[in-house]
């Protein structure tokens, strides 16, 4: 069984090191870590031209719909390189999209994400700091077809730089994934410490915020 890269996984890994290399070197990784969201918008405009957040997202959303494999390879180089910004959090949020959006959703949605017009994160850990999805106790809810949202959540990654926030809470009891948009009324992003600079993490409150008129949909079993 051959457990080696592909040759274009191999031309796709050194053409990550090659990039990184001329745009994102130590000394720059370092300034970024001093300002408030480690996100250098020329260089997740680069990243985007290269393709990177359309990597595993449908071809009907403007993706390259490559695998795991060829994630996992971009993703080494930029460990290795500790590139900072919300190329993660983007990750995380597209997937969610994909898992939990009817196929119109996902297409309104994914293609900005392709394009890097739009930044994903998704809002999920509470007080209690539990990855399990049963302890989730967010309120989702309001009179008719409203969504309201209220509560907390807490280590919600480039939460400042995100343009929809993807809050996983509970509506009529049931899971379910509202995105929002990061300036709604009622929304307040708060920063908070954390040991990797490269990985901004922000508490977010939601007091009130409006959601919209459409009903949640509902997350996907993970």
């Amino acid at each position: 069984m051959d457990f080696d890269l592909s040759k274009p996984q191999k031309m796709l890994q050194q053409s990550v090191r090659n990039f990184l290399t001329r745009h994102c070197p130590l000394e720059r990784v370092r300034e970024l870590m001093e300002t408030p969201t480690a996100h250098d918008p020329e260089l997740w405009e680069g990243l985007t031209d290269q393709g990177w957040t359309s990597l595993t997202l449908p071809e009907d959303c403007e993706g390259l719909e490559l695998g795991a494999v060829d994630l996992a390879v971009v993703s080494e180089a930029m460990g290795a390189f500790c590139m900072p910004g919300p190329f993660l959090a983007n990750l995380c949020g597209a997937e969610l999209v994909a898992a939990s959006a009817n196929d119109d959703s996902a297409r309104e949605v994914l293609p900005g994400v392709a394009d890097g017009e739009t930044i994903l994160t998704v809002a999920l850990l509470e007080e209690h700091g539990s990855w399990d999805l049963e302890t989730v106790e967010f309120t989702i809810g309001g009179p008719g077809d409203d969504l309201i949202l209220n509560g907390t959540k807490l280590f919600v990654a480039d939460a400042q730089v995100a343009h929809l926030l993807l809050v996983v809470g509970r509506s009529e009891g049931k899971l379910a994934v509202v995105s929002l948009p990061r300036d709604t009324a009622g929304v307040t992003v708060e920063a908070s410490p954390a040991i990797d600079a490269t990985r901004k993490l922000y508490r977010v409150v939601f007091d009130g915020a409006a959601g919209g008129s459409s009903r949640p949909r509902r997350a996907p079993s993970i």
